[in-house]
């Protein structure tokens, strides 16, 4: 595996895969797409250069699928404080 790249934000990366696991541990319906609107955010925010507009969409996109799932609502609201830790780092000068 080659070396992350400098700009590479392993700690945005770490809450993206950290809410994959709750994610795959609750098996809900439709995961498949879950987990791809997952690999969506982690992809925009893995280089450090996110936009806040771009992940605000993409978050939003998962909380709605959250809800037509039925997810367990402490799921819910563990995943979406995440979330809010994520949107907080993103267009912010990292250090």
């Amino acid at each position: 595996m080659p070396p992350p790249t400098p700009s590479y934000d392993p700690n945005a990366v770490a809450v993206v895969e950290s809410i994959e696991r709750t994610v795959q541990r609750l098996r809900p319906d439709r995961q498949g797409e879950i987990v791809a609107i997952l690999n969506a955010i982690e992809c925009h925010v893995e280089e450090g250069e996110g936009d806040p507009r771009v992940l605000r969409h993409l978050t939003d996109a998962l909380v709605a699928m959250a809800a037509i799932v039925h997810l367990d609502a402490r799921a819910v609201t563990v995943i979406t404080r995440k979330l809010d830790n994520l949107r907080d780092r993103v267009g912010q000068p990292r250090g």
